[in-house]
């Protein structure tokens, strides 16, 4: 067999297989000799059927078979042969006619690869960490837009001890419920900062590491965001070529991390994946039955690990960034990530 490759991009190649007839002539002879022992002929007697009978019933039908494995084995031995690792299907262009196998077999195939990627810099990152403290007029805000939310025509519900209960504040007093609104609020900018901090990283991560991705895999993710939004307005005219840039900077991003798990041997702590999964559990009011569930269920286990992962990722990266403070405002930082 004769295998040669070209490299026609960063991530595609061309690959020539020439089969002899040598290596595929014997296949079907012996596909029509077996079908000549084994089947019944009308007006023949079993094993004496003329291979020209046996040719006109099922030599085109056998053809097809014998190109079918031929092409599926030569190309996983070339590709082997030649340590590449094609992403989706390949294109195959036949230069042989392929009705007439037992010439031989020769065919082109293009297809895209995993890339390369080089050592990864990660180095010294400028992150900008919003910080703040959230004041009694940012509370104060916070109570006003929960009124406004109870609102009946034009007229603000006042805030009595029904009000604050119907929020689960139980002794009904408005210095509880402002404790609680601070503690939501606390909770709300956290995950804002780390939100913001995050995708921070994440650029800095693809602008000082830039690569080059298969399109197959970004015609899937674009796929996949289309399909997303279509959940909640399945009438709208979008498309997947809009999601274009998102889908090549998620792939890009994957890459990346992946590499950067591999090579830093990043891990899921499992005490980390087991408190999520207790948080989870108390949060829907999960039964013990259903917790256990998560730990038997390999594919809710993997989605809780890649969460741990990714959080362990970020912290990694933080950990060799330049951070540097900027004073805000609680409203400024929360409505940014909106």
């Amino acid at each position: 067999m004769q295998v040669s490759v070209e490299t026609t991009g960063t991530v595609e190649r061309r690959l020539t297989v020439g089969v002899p007839k040598e290596h595929i002539k014997p296949k079907i002879q012996n596909r029509l000799q077996s079908l000549a022992r084994q089947t019944k002929f009308n007006g023949f007697r079993p094993g004496k059927v003329p291979m020209r009978v046996v040719e006109e019933r099922y030599g085109e039908k056998v053809r097809e078979e014998i190109f079918s494995e031929v092409l599926q084995s030569s190309f996983s031995e070339a590709i082997t042969q030649e340590k590449l690792y094609p992403v989706g299907d390949p294109d195959f262009n036949f230069q042989s006619d392929i009705k007439k196998i037992e010439d031989g077999l020769s065919y082109v195939a293009t297809f895209e690869i995993y890339p390369d990627i080089p050592k990864l810099n990660i180095d010294n990152f400028a992150i900008e960490k919003q910080v703040t403290e959230i004041t009694e007029s940012d509370i104060d805000a916070m109570l006003l837009k929960l009124r406004q939310q109870r609102k009946t025509g034009e007229e603000l519900p006042e805030i009595d001890a029904d009000f604050i209960k119907s929020f689960g504040v139980e002794d009904g007093t408005i210095e509880s419920l402002r404790s609680e609104a601070r503690r939501n609020m606390e909770a709300e900018l956290k995950y804002a900062v780390d939100g913001q901090i995050k995708n921070q990283l994440l650029d800095a991560l693809l602008e000082t590491n830039p690569i080059d991705v298969p399109n197959v895999l970004i015609k899937q993710e674009a796929k996949y965001l289309l399909e997303g939004k279509l959940k909640n307005a399945p009438n709208s005219e979008l498309t997947a070529e809009m999601f274009k840039d998102e889908a090549t900077k998620k792939v890009k991003i994957g890459f990346l991390v992946r590499e950067l798990i591999k090579e830093y041997k990043i891990q899921a702590p499992s005490d980390k994946v087991q408190q999520i999964i207790e948080n989870l559990a108390v949060a829907y009011n999960m039964p013990a039955e259903a917790v256990k569930e998560y730990y038997s269920d390999k594919q809710r286990l993997q989605e809780i690990e890649s969460l741990v992962l990714e959080d362990e990722v970020v912290a990694f990266l933080l950990e060799k960034s330049n951070v540097t403070e900027k004073n805000s405002e609680f409203y400024k930082i929360v409505n940014k990530n909106e």
